[in-house]
């Protein structure tokens, strides 16, 4: 029974050295937009944060869209507003770094809300980055008339 036991042992210790598994992506992200309050139509600076809270360097690219945006807006509902295909792009934003463990990489983008019919009211704004073992933190904004 116990040479059973110890051969079944080897048998799974042989199994995860052929079938290694994935590792998790660990990435915090947080957004932060100055000012949090402010009128249609100014511009406001968007900064997003990416922290690498894993054992492993993870390959980071936090732009999306034909825009580049690094960040998505939703409403009091948590509907995307579509951002990105309303603002007017100047150019495709390309840019992806390596995260080591325990750092962070920031991206900062400047936003004309003057390009977004968005009316007054709260809105949330996070990462346009997404997908598995990714923790986004929004922020809240206000957009006064």
């Amino acid at each position: 029974m116990r040479k059973l036991a110890v051969l079944a042992l080897l048998a799974l210790a042989a199994c995860d050295r052929r079938f290694p598994t994935a590792p998790a992506r660990s990435l915090r992200i947080t957004a932060l937009v100055t000012p949090a309050v402010f009128q249609a139509g100014q511009t406001v600076a968007v900064q997003i944060d990416v922290a690498n809270e894993g054992s492993e360097a993870q390959l980071v690219s936090v732009y999306q869209g034909d825009c580049g945006l690094a960040f998505t807006v939703l409403d009091k509902n948590g509907t995307d507003t579509h951002v990105g295909q309303q603002i007017t792009c100047t150019a495709a934003a390309s840019d992806a770094a390596s995260v080591a463990p325990g750092s962070w990489y920031t991206v900062t983008q400047q936003w004309s809300t003057r390009d977004l019919p968005l009316p007054a009211g709260t809105y949330t704004v996070r990462s346009a980055l997404t997908g598995s073992g990714v923790v986004n933190v929004p922020v809240t904004i206000q957009i006064t008339p």
